[in-house]
């Protein structure tokens, strides 16, 4: 064998051996790439993920919500200012703006929209059929938002908080747990995303001697008539659902029991943090959070439809004991052994 055989010999033999290595390290690459946090995916892109957030209140009334929201989302590497556009638009306390505004966030061709609550969630649903929505709301299935849990089978996955119409037993007996007097509680919600509230708060009230008085508020502007109607009945007790609509507006419900000496119970803790009396709720910041990890496979390729829509696991309790003591109310040390925090 002459020498110049052999050189050729031995480099075609390096060549495939050099090829197969190569695509080797192609075939890592790939894998690592996938299950590598995203910040590292997107740092060899040099691009950053643009998300639209909407929510139906003023700025800064979101608090736990957008909290959650950029937790999670740092939780997976996205993290504002770094690899992460986080466009948000508030309607104000006015729902009749959230289409306009969940248009404009279309328009900007973001990769995810966030939706907090039912009629945010239906305003981006009918702004886009295309772009996957993470939603939160009470109960996705029924409200129409997705087929099962399991199988969303549309542009909507997200997580699903416990309806206000199944937690709203468990106020009626916590507010009667601190006020054994209370005959007359006075309900305000909002029954677009818990319709079936009234009924069951009722029924709850009614097996423990406690008259539900029901006030429906749909728009801030109705808030106002809404407090006059539950100042007139002159109820013992207050219960305030966990809508996000009445949620921006908690400085003004925790002012309005306080100065009427009225006991009540909320279905969010950012009202306690507020200086309301109690709380119980699933713990939103804890459900927003987790959502990160939704938003991440979406980014990754996965489908809206196909993302099974998680349950709460977290519930708090949360007293405040300083508003319990300007009440004149004594909270039963049983209570307080439940609570997951005492704000004193």
């Amino acid at each position: 064998m002459s020498v110049l055989s052999f050189s050729l010999e031995a480099w075609e033999h390096w060549a495939v051996k050099g090829r197969e290595f190569i695509a080797l390290l192609g075939g890592v690459a790939a894998i690592w790439l996938q299950v590598a946090p995203l910040d590292v995916a997107l740092a060899q892109s040099n691009e950053r993920v643009r998300l639209g957030y909407l929510w139906v209140g003023p700025e800064g009334s979101d608090g736990q919500t957008l909290n959650g929201v950029r937790q999670g989302l740092a939780d997976v590497g996205l993290v504002e200012g770094r690899n992460l556009v986080l466009e948000k638009r508030y309607a104000d306390s006015h729902p009749e703006r959230l289409n306009a505004l969940a248009m404009e966030l279309v328009r900007l061709d973001v990769a995810v929209l966030l939706a907090p609550g039912a009629v945010v969630t239906r305003a981006a649903r009918s702004a886009t059929g295309t772009i996957p929505i993470v939603s939160v709301t009470n109960d996705p299935v029924a409200l129409g938002f997705a087929q099962t849990l399991a199988h969303p089978g549309g542009n909507v996955t997200g997580m699903a908080i416990t309806a206000s119409d199944q937690l709203v037993e468990k106020w009626v007996e916590l507010l009667k747990d601190v006020t054994p007097a209370l005959k007359r509680a006075a309900l305000l919600y909002d029954p677009r995303p818990a319709p079936m509230i009234e009924r069951v708060a009722r029924d709850a009230g009614a097996t423990i001697g406690i008259e539900i008085i029901p006030v429906r508020v749909i728009d801030v502007e109705a808030l106002g008539a809404a407090l006059a109607a539950i100042e007139t009945a002159r109820p013992d007790g207050l219960l305030i659902s966990n809508d996000a609509l009445l949620l921006s507006s908690r400085s003004r419900l925790v002012a309005f029991a306080r100065d009427r000496a009225l006991p009540a119970i909320y279905g969010q803790r950012e009202y306690v943090d507020a200086g309301g009396l109690m709380s119980y709720s699933t713990s939103i910041y804890d459900v927003w959070r987790r959502a990160g990890s939704v938003v991440n496979k979406l980014l990754k390729g996965s489908k809206a439809s196909e993302i099974p829509i998680e349950l709460p696991t977290k519930f708090e309790l949360v007293i405040n004991l300083k508003t319990a003591k300007a009440l004149g109310l004594t909270i039963p040390a049983a209570l307080l052994a439940r609570a997951d925090e005492v704000i004193e």
